[in-house]
């Protein structure tokens, strides 16, 4: 199995250097759901799988309840999330406004990886992965 690419034309027409310029994107699969998890992780385990699809569907809102009491929450092996604002700039302390500006509350995830020597990060659920061009993409070569 490998991740599927393509080529986009980027429409930045504010930014000279990026504009009409091409990038490589992802093309997204299948979507998978917690049901085919659970029943993928019963093959390597002794669980059932409506114990693993309890446990899963349990987590969702244990993890909301702790990220919205300021908590970090780690999940060991796979990453840790927490939760983030995006606010707008004023000029003063009080001229700063919960309720004005605060633009959104973002959950952010961060993969759960090592340092390598060379000082860079190895993200562990992206080693290994294979790329490739998907099977009907001409790049007009």
């Amino acid at each position: 199995m490998s991740l599927k690419l393509r080529l986009e034309r980027m429409k930045n027409p504010k930014s000279d250097v990026q504009h009409g310029k091409w990038r490589a994107r992802v093309q997204k699969g299948e979507e998978v759901h917690l049901r085919e998890l659970a029943e993928r992780m019963q093959e390597n385990c002794t669980l059932k799988v409506s114990d693993i699809y309890a446990v899963l569907t349990e987590l969702v809102p244990t993890m909301k309840e702790e990220l919205q009491a300021g908590k970090t929450v780690y999940l060991d092996g796979f990453g840790f999330f927490h939760l983030t604002v995006e606010s707008d700039v004023v000029d003063r302390p009080q001229d700063f406004s919960i309720a004005s500006n605060i633009r959104r509350v973002l959950c952010r995830f961060v993969p759960s990886g090592r340092r390598n020597q060379d000082h860079t990060i190895t993200r562990d659920l992206c080693a290994g992965v294979k790329l490739d061009w998907l099977p009907e993409y001409d790049r007009g070569e």
